[in-house]
Parts: C-alpha cells; structure tokens; sequence
C-alpha cells in the first residue's frame, strides 16, 4: 500500500517539487485514457468518446496544448523552477463521469499527424486521504503476449527467407 508519508516528504526535497500557498509539497498525476478499444490506456467508452469527438467538431469544447515558452514557479526551498504552459481548453464536466470529469482533450499533433490525447488529472500532497489510491487488483494487460501473438507468423517468415537468402536457397 506504499509509505505515504515517507514517498510525499520525499518530493520536498526534490528540484522540480511543486508546493501550495501553505507550503505544502504537492503532485499532480496525470492519467491518460485512450480511445474505444486501447489496450495502451484505459478506453474511455464508446458513447462518451463520440459525444467529445462532436463537442470538439461544433467548438462546443475547446483541445488543450502546450503553449511555447516556458514559466517560473518556485520550488520548496523558493528556488525558481521553468516549467511548461499551458493553453487550458474545455474541461470535460457533468455527473455519472466519475474518474473521467475534468477530462482535457490535449492537441498534440504535429505538422505530419493530427492528434488528440485524453488527460485527467489527480493531486495528491501530504494531505491526501491514503484510501483515495488504493484500487483492487486487476488482472494484468500482457502486453507483450499480444504482440507475440499477433506477429509469431510474420516474424518467422522474415527470418525464413533471410535465412533462404543468405544460405542461396532463394
């Protein structure tokens, strides 16, 4: 279940740490939720992610990016510290959302692709209730069986004819 109080002190100490106007050290987590059918990244349903994909098209909500430049915040020990800026878009609200209100939709494309990233974000400091955290287990995603199984055949038959090639049997 983690040491919360010994792995939170830690961050007060760390360069990069990001303290409260009470002077407590925080964090913020970001979890990135992937579309129908990842296998990557928790898939946000099927309904809701057409509902934001429409809500993106009629400018109902506005994509998030990171702006250029850099800003200065200080750190726990009041060394100013760059961090990147933001152009914050819409926020995804409303009930029966659960884990995925305040979901961002993040521009992340570049001059060759068009992408969108899907980003919730949670805080945890000193005072955060342990409980919060805590999931029950689940069972893991094997993600490198997937991919073995997807590509057993054509890997083979890469190094089949690399083999053929090189003994001058093809």
């Amino acid at each position: 279940y983690g040491k919360r109080s010994r792995v939170v002190k830690k961050t007060r100490k760390r360069k990069g740490s990001i303290v409260a106007q009470e002077g407590d050290p925080y964090l913020i987590i970001p979890f990135r939720h992937g579309v129908p059918g990842s296998i990557s990244y928790s898939p946000i349903p099927q309904l809701l992610y057409k509902a934001i994909r429409q809500m993106i098209k009629n400018d109902e909500m506005k994509l998030s990016n990171i702006a250029r430049g850099k800003k200065q915040s200080p750190n726990y020990e009041g060394e100013l510290i760059p961090r990147k800026k933001y152009n914050w878009g819409s926020r995804l609200m409303g009930s029966g959302l659960d884990k995925l209100e305040g979901m961002v939709a993040m521009d992340v494309s570049t001059r060759k692709s068009i992408r969108t990233e899907y980003v919730t974000f949670r805080i945890i400091s000193i005072n955060s209730p342990a409980h919060k955290w805590i999931q029950k287990s689940r069972p893991g995603l094997h993600l490198t069986k997937h991919v073995v199984n997807n590509t057993k055949e054509i890997v083979e038959d890469i190094i089949g004819s690399g083999l053929k090639e090189d003994l001058g049997l093809a």
